[in-house]
C-alpha cells in the first residue's frame, strides 16, 4: 500500500478507484472477526436430525471461511509508525522496496 499511496497515480496509469478498492479489501481482511460455530440442537424431536445435518454443513462452511481469513491475516496487517516522544521530530519513513518482496493480486 505504501507504494500505491506514495506514487503519482496519474503517471503510473492507475485508476484512483483501484487504489481505494485494494485498500478496502486489505482493511476487510485486517478487521475481519472469525464467526462462531452454530450450536447443534440436542432434542430428539422429529426433524432434529435434518437440522443437525444442515447446521453441521453450515459449521463446515464457517470453519473454511475462518481458516481462509486466518491464512490471509498472516500476510495482511496494518502497521502505523510509533508516536515520537515529546520534543522529538517524527521520523521520515523512506520506503525500502529493495528488501521487500511485495505481491498484490487484484481481481477485476
Amino acid at each position: 500500500m505504501r507504494f500505491l499511496l506514495g506514487c503519482d497515480i496519474a503517471k503510473v496509469g492507475l485508476n484512483e478507484e483501484i487504489v481505494k478498492d485494494v485498500f478496502k479489501a486489505l482493511a476487510m481482511i485486517h478487521y475481519h472477526t472469525p464467526q462462531e460455530l452454530l450450536a447443534l440442537p440436542e432434542d430428539d424431536a422429529e426433524g432434529a436430525e435434518e437440522q443437525r445435518e444442515k447446521i453441521g454443513e453450515q459449521n463446515e462452511e464457517i470453519e473454511k471461511s475462518n481458516e481462509l481469513f486466518a491464512k490471509l491475516k498472516q500476510y495482511v496487517q496494518f502497521v502505523t509508525p510509533a508516536e515520537p516522544a515529546e520534543g522529538e521530530e517524527p521520523e521520515q519513513m523512506e520506503p525500502d522496496y529493495a528488501a521487500a518482496d511485495e505481491k498484490c493480486l487484484v481481481r477485476i
